[in-house]
């Protein structure tokens, strides 16, 4: 069954994976830009839905870099996170997936 995901990309990305990461500055805007809240089983589910763009994924980042000048890739990657049902934070890594305090 699909849950609610919320969808944070980086912004001014580096590609790269940050080690000293706090959800807080996921949430507050700080770092990531939130782009979408979105119907996944999990979040290798969310990294498939957000490289494989629909029309609707697709509005839900053009609103996004509209609302915020350093939002500008378009599919997930390194460094953009996902947040799950339960809060927890999830920050896209060259291969899987790290926790984020």
């Amino acid at each position: 069954m699909p849950h609610k995901f919320k969808v944070y990309y980086r912004k001014n990305p580096t590609f790269m994976l940050d080690k000293a990461l706090k959800k807080s500055s996921v949430t507050s805007g700080k770092t990531h830009g939130l782009v979408a809240i979105i119907s996944a089983e999990d979040k290798d589910d969310v990294y498939r839905k957000m490289n494989n763009v629909t029309a609707q994924i697709s509005g839900m980042i053009d609103q996004a870099r509209k609302r915020d000048k350093y939002m500008y890739h378009t599919s997930m990657s390194i460094g953009d996170c996902a947040q799950d049902p339960a809060g927890k934070m999830y920050q896209c890594d060259w291969v899987g997936w790290k926790t984020v305090r």
